[in-house]
């Protein structure tokens, strides 16, 4: 501080021009690149496209904040509800070809000869267009649209579940043992994974399905990370009827590998008090000295529990599970 002090004005004066000059330089090199392609630019003109420039590119970094802003006020359009697939065709046998975010809007061409799938503008594909299910998103000015047929027969013409209903997930969603996520993880079904539709639960935010590539095993999965098809009949399963949530979150639980008897005590000699299906799910409160039966909740029956042989089952949280003489 000392030393600029005692420095002569005159050399202040000559230090700050030298670096007014050497900015001056640099801004006057940068708008001469910048307008080499577009030909010789006046003083005015440089510097009105130097300040403008900075503008520019950051207008041409901005997205498309909404697709709704390219589409006409009156024209036939859909915001989707969720994450959904955008498939090739009418239906979930045909390739998925894109995805629409929640939120997400789209202009809608036409619609299926069954009413169950919109046709959306997609500008940059060859086809140019897509096919989303009706489920899920809200459509307006989509009465008089068009009916499309598909351009050709998928060419996986075999879907997962043919014929009957189905849920594809549009995310890894976590199947459990009840339709509330109080209920125990017991699987999970992977992003466009399909798997059949069996129930709907009381308050129809989940479904019953058949967990894939298991033997019958059964579990609930949100609405709300799947896409449903073909689902208008199925069946709602009251709490009441399924054995499934009555399991508590990390509970010690079995799953029948076939259908089994479950017994009054741990040995073929004992009654029969009951069955469980293949697939079905039952809480475990006990094991027989052996580990060769395992001692299940059964409601409404008599002590309210009964016995099936360990070696037909599958057991899981089964580490402190008490041993009962």
């Amino acid at each position: 501080m000392n030393f600029w002090k005692q420095v002569p004005t005159l050399t202040k004066i000559c230090l700050a021009i030298l670096v007014y000059l050497a900015i001056l330089l640099v801004i006057l090199a940068f708008i001469r690149v910048s307008s080499e392609d577009s030909g010789q630019l006046s003083l005015r003109e440089m510097i009105t496209t130097f300040f403008s420039r900075g503008r520019n590119l950051s207008a041409s970094k901005t997205p498309n904040a909404d697709l709704q802003t390219q589409i006409p006020a009156d024209a036939a359009a859909l915001r989707a509800g969720s994450n959904l697939q955008v498939f090739d065709g009418p239906g979930v046998e045909y390739p998925v070809i894109a995805y629409l975010e929640a939120g997400q809007v789209a202009r809608i061409v036409g619609v299926s000869e069954n009413k169950k799938w919109w046709v959306i503008d997609l500008p940059y594909f060859a086809s140019g267009r897509g096919w989303i299910s009706v489920d899920n998103v809200e459509a307006k000015n989509a009465t008089n649209v068009p009916v499309v047929t598909p351009d050709r027969i998928a060419s996986q013409a075999t879907p997962t579940i043919e014929n009957k209903a189905r849920a594809v997930a549009i995310a890894n969603v976590n199947i459990r043992s009840g339709p509330d996520m109080k209920f125990m993880k017991i699987g999970s079904l992977k992003n466009e994974q399909t798997a059949e539709i069996v129930g709907l639960s009381p308050d129809r935010l989940w479904w019953l399905i058949n967990v894939p590539d298991t033997e019958n095993v059964q579990g609930w999965i949100s609405r709300d990370y799947v896409l449903a098809q073909s689902a208008d009949n199925v069946p709602v399963i009251s709490d009441e009827n399924d054995a499934q949530t009555t399991i508590a979150p990390k509970m010690p639980y079995l799953v029948a590998n076939w259908t089994i008897n479950i017994r009054s005590g741990p040995d073929i000699t004992y009654a029969l008090v009951g069955q469980l299906s293949q697939g079905q799910l039952a809480e475990i409160v006990g094991v027989n000295p052996d580990g060769l039966w395992w001692s299940i909740r059964i409601p409404g029956a008599q002590g309210g529990q009964g016995w099936v042989a360990a070696a037909y089952v599958t057991a899981s949280n089964i580490e402190n599970v008490p041993v009962i003489k």
